[in-house]
């Protein structure tokens, strides 16, 4: 299980990572969109949850003779769905810069 989540992490950061690169953006930039598209994981909840209807459907008409997605590695995707979206906002602490702030006269209303 920790190598499927370990391929879809980096599989994602790569993924997302690569094209801010190419378009000559520096590496902190690149990792922050990488990391923060880690967390998208609807896609691969509907995709699995399609192909295991899928599979088991093709078993009860006899097309198949084993699932495509078992019950257990269903599970493990689900898992890493969970752990992957759980973690992008941990990922995130301490990339991102300060805000910026700054002092215009008259734009906060005085206590006075």
């Amino acid at each position: 299980m920790a190598a499927i989540i370990g391929v879809a992490i980096v599989g994602k950061v790569g993924g997302a990572a690569l094209p801010v690169l190419i378009l000559r953006r520096n590496w902190r930039e690149a990792t922050v969109i990488g990391l923060g598209m880690n967390g998208r994981g609807a896609v691969e909840l509907i995709v699995a949850k399609a192909v295991f209807l899928m599979s088991y459907g093709l078993l009860q008409q006899g097309t198949i003779t084993e699932p495509l997605l078992t019950q257990s590695r269903f599970t493990i995707l689900i898992l890493m769905v969970f752990i992957t979206t759980f973690i992008t906002p941990l990922s995130h602490r301490g990339r991102h810069p300060a805000p910026m702030r700054r002092h215009r006269p008259g734009f906060l209303p005085t206590l006075a």
